[in-house]
């Protein structure tokens, strides 16, 4: 009860979509979310890169796909020990909407603006049509590697058609 009404304040506080509390397993034992349809107790989110790093003890953030919201977001991950612990007893995430962020590049006057991830994943676009495609060609390792990761879903993951030239 304490865990999750401290959830509810900050979700509250901050506006962000959700917030929840994963065990050492990755199962989540509280959300703020926990009323809803959707809810995220009792899921399993062990294979998410933030949960991974967090319970490294090292705070993580990632832009995803959510597994259980079908949702973009992004995932602030952070260890949580006991006392003065040195190994995390768990994981605390936050996941943020994107709709400001969003908001701010429909703005462009015909400007092409987006944001993409390490592996050339666009996230955030305000060309709608490319969200979720890759503005490289991927190797099939790279393609399976970001399906394992479920960051952004299935895939596949389409080329933009995006190239680049040299100059000269």
């Amino acid at each position: 009860a304490e865990a999750n009404r401290i959830l509810d304040h900050f979700n509250e506080t901050l506006g962000t979509n959700v917030c929840y509390l994963m065990d050492v397993s990755g199962n989540t034992i509280a959300s703020s979310n926990r009323l809803a349809p959707d809810s995220f107790v009792g899921k399993n989110f062990a294979f998410r890169p933030y949960f991974q790093s967090a319970l490294k003890g090292s705070p993580a953030i990632r832009m995803a796909l959510g597994t259980a919201s079908g949702k973009r977001g992004v995932y602030y991950g952070h260890p949580v020990y006991e006392n003065e612990g040195v190994d995390p007893i768990g994981v605390v995430v936050i996941k943020a909407p994107i709709e400001p962020i969003e908001k701010e590049l429909h703005q462009g006057q015909g400007d092409i603006v987006l944001l993409a991830d390490p592996h050339g994943i666009v996230f955030i676009s305000n060309r709608r049509d490319w969200i979720f495609h890759s503005l490289w060609k991927l190797s099939p390792e790279e393609e399976a590697e970001i399906q394992e990761s479920r960051q952004f879903g299935g895939g596949p993951f389409l080329w933009t058609g995006l190239q680049t030239e040299s100059k000269g």
